[in-house]
């Protein structure tokens, strides 16, 4: 019964399709991209990255929010930048030769985030999550638990549950 009730509260933190077709017990591994945003390491599952690049020249672009960097284009693909320090009211991402774009699908249209460095990828099993700490209304809805590695508190996030809603500002 346990393992039901715990397969619950994941298949109510990630969604059935977020994190994977088919969760598993809670002995399933999960690999897991580790980043850092200023001195706090973070993690995301691998699935959710379409692929990792170098930062490219921006294009501001006017009347969006702070945290909306601006475009580029990669491979003649243009695409919004988001700054995720920003997005989450940390102070923004200052360019140097560690950052990364990490791009990503967001309702099935390529995106990406710029983050102060990649990591590595760790495999973890879904029991070394705990996913009560991010209870739905403590936080923003993209953070979905927490697990350590090396005595490190390291929060998951779930970067297709971005906000990335904005409106305009009239001329």
């Amino acid at each position: 019964m346990k393992d039901l009730l715990e397969m619950d509260v994941i298949e109510h933190l990630f969604g059935k399709n977020q994190w994977d077709e088919k969760l598993g017990d809670a002995e399933e591994s999960i690999k897991i991209l580790t980043f850092n945003l200023g001195n706090q390491t973070y993690g995301i599952k691998l699935g959710q990255i379409r692929e990792i690049v170098e930062p490219s020249p921006i294009q501001k672009v006017p009347h969006t929010p702070q945290w909306y960097r601006g475009i580029f284009s990669l491979r003649g693909e243009s695409m919004p930048l988001i700054d995720l320090r920003t997005k989450m009211d940390i102070q923004p991402c200052t360019e140097d030769s560690n950052n990364a774009f990490m791009i990503f699908l967001h309702n099935g249209n390529p995106h990406a985030v710029i983050v102060d460095r990649v990591n590595e990828v760790l495999e973890i099993l879904t029991s070394e999550v705990n996913f009560e700490v991010f209870r739905e209304g403590n936080t923003e809805d993209f953070f979905r638990g927490t697990f350590i590695k090396d005595s490190q508190l390291i929060p998951l996030i779930d970067i297709t549950l971005l906000n990335l809603e904005y409106n305009r500002k009239a001329e």
